[in-house]
């Protein structure tokens, strides 16, 4: 049969070339399995034809019918972080993943910036207001107050994040970072580490990160686990530094770190040049967002040992969360759960602990 163009193509088409009725078409390809009995083989059969035929779904008819939008948007806060590639890196994954569970089912994704830690600076998008999308997703850190704010709306959202008061009728999805660090703790002790500090700059997700890491030297009788939180991104490079050699100069320094992406390569570029080498001296797990994990190099030009970040996994779970919460129903959305755990890479910046 040949494939009509897409401003051609109609559910009727699909109907004749699968030879089931147009409500048949209609429910499977609208995700709304629940009012008509059609097989899984029937389904397929149906998708793909809509996929030959290059039908595009009229979303103006569709949302003026049932009314809604069919989108739904990814909210990122403004708020400014200062040469950190790791999170815009998170971002861009955090998108492909929101849209990539919306494709599967139709629905369109958009995407607005606004302050989501300041209520004084927060302005609530207008595609909120318009009826433009059906529901939202908060990527990253998002104040208690803002969170509330949102949630008493008729709008539903879902948080990718783990730092909300558990009082606020809000779903979250974050990845698993206590339970990386507890592995990476714990492979560390084997090796006979008995220090170990995590490094991560200034922020309100870092520091509820910075509470669990401390609480795994209590798991242990003889490790001390140190968190150390900053500095402020906006001298980020220079203050790294700073830190880094406070650490050389000290005879007790830890033995082992776990660093934010942003701080990695700063504190082995001093640690490098006071003559320690890693991992004989001193071992280094990288915290990174998917994506980039792969590629990364230290200065030394050795493959780190990181602890993966998903932003595209965690985001196409918050997304079928969102869809879920939608009452959209499809065999096509991943089953949602509130933890995605994180990857461990094997590099070669990690080893056993100096004697």
């Amino acid at each position: 049969m040949k494939t009509q163009t897409p401003t051609n193509t109609t559910l009727k088409d699909i109907a004749a070339h699968t030879g089931v009725s147009i409500t048949a078409v209609s429910h499977v390809l609208n995700n709304r399995l629940g009012r008509v009995r059609v097989s899984d083989k029937m389904q397929k059969r149906i998708r793909e034809a809509a996929d030959e035929l290059n039908y595009v779904p009229q979303l103006k008819a569709r949302s003026m019918a049932t009314n809604k939008s069919y989108a739904v948007a990814a909210l990122y806060s403004t708020t400014p972080v200062v040469g950190d590639l790791s999170n815009a890196a998170y971002f861009i994954h955090a998108l492909c993943g929101v849209e990539e569970i919306c494709r599967l089912v139709g629905y369109h994704c958009m995407f607005a910036t606004c302050d989501l830690q300041s209520t004084e600076k927060f302005v609530q998008p207008r595609l909120m207001q318009d009826g433009s999308v059906d529901g939202v997703i908060l990527v990253g850190y998002t104040s208690d107050e803002i969170a509330r704010q949102l949630s008493s709306l008729r709008l539903p959202c879902v948080h990718m994040g783990s730092n909300l008061d558990p009082s606020i009728d809000m779903p979250h999805i974050d990845p698993d970072m206590e339970g990386a660090f507890e592995k990476v703790v714990e492979q560390l002790y084997v090796l006979g580490h008995r220090r170990i500090e995590l490094f991560f700059p200034k922020g309100p997700g870092p520091e509820k990160i910075a509470d669990q890491f401390a609480l795994l030297g209590q798991r242990y009788p003889d490790l001390q686990t140190i968190a150390t939180i900053g500095p402020n991104r906006a001298n980020l490079t220079c203050d790294v530094i700073e830190h880094a050699k406070m650490r050389v100069a000290d005879p007790n320094r830890p033995t082992a770190y776990l660093c934010h992406y942003a701080h990695t390569s700063g504190l082995m570029q001093v640690f490098t040049e006071a003559g320690l080498n890693c991992p004989a001296d001193y071992s280094i797990y990288s915290c990174i967002t998917s994506g980039l994990a792969e590629s990364s190099t230290s200065l030394t030009g050795q493959k780190l040992s990181q602890i993966e970040i998903p932003g595209r996994e965690t985001a196409r779970l918050a997304t079928a969360c969102l869809l879920e919460k939608l009452n959209v129903k499809s065999d096509a959305l991943p089953d949602w759960q509130s933890k995605v755990p994180c990857q461990l890479i094997e590099g070669s910046t990690h080893g056993k602990a100096p004697r």
